[in-house]
């Protein structure tokens, strides 16, 4: 009887020993994934407001997936490169268009305003000249797209620099699915 006690205590000393190992296992793990999570989470996170600063660039990390163009002054403002788009902007070079007729100020009002920060780059092309009612080739101009995309800072911007009002038709309006875009519509007396 003695000996099986003892036996039978050993058991239960190498399980819980078996038990300690695998827990302490699995809280490693668990750390160590917490972590890995925490940093995606934190280089994935984009701010709830948008940047006041106008030097600020959301684009810490380049998306290597994303082309570059053809057109120079679009690939300056998809690098944003402010120096080399005041250089096309002196050279006449502000409204070339890519293969999808696409000025730079299409490319900013499908972007937005998180990328583009209204006095920034996309100011900087309307005090430049660039022409915001240029239609590209699915007929569509840059204050229609930013509508549709949701950005409503740059469809102010736009709309503040006279963009022709006239584009936005009621199919547009009923796509338009922001919130604030709805009342920017509402509030310039897009639709009669």
């Amino acid at each position: 009887m003695y000996k099986t006690n003892i036996q039978e205590a050993k058991r239960k000393k190498e399980r819980m020993f078996s038990i300690k190992k695998s827990s302490t296992l699995i809280v490693i793990i668990s750390i160590s994934l917490l972590g890995l999570f925490t940093i995606n989470a934190f280089i994935n996170t984009k701010p709830a407001v948008a940047p006041t600063r106008s030097d600020t660039s959301l684009n810490f990390f380049p998306n290597p997936f994303e082309k570059k163009s053809d057109v120079p002054i679009i690939d300056a403002v998809n690098t944003k490169n402010k120096n080399l788009i005041q250089q096309l902007i002196s050279e006449g070079k502000l409204n070339d268009v890519d293969s999808n007729g696409n000025t730079a100020m299409h490319i900013i009002a499908k972007k937005g305003h998180y990328q583009y920060p209204p006095a920034d780059i996309p100011k900087m092309l309307i005090d430049g000249g660039i022409d915001i009612n240029k239609k590209n080739n699915e007929q569509r101009t840059a204050l229609e797209i930013s509508l549709l995309s949701g950005w409503q800072k740059i469809s102010y911007l736009l709309l503040d620099a006279n963009a022709d009002r006239t584009v936005v038709t009621k199919e547009v309006v009923d796509r338009i699915t922001c919130p604030d875009c709805k009342k920017l519509v509402r509030e310039y007396k897009l639709i009669q």
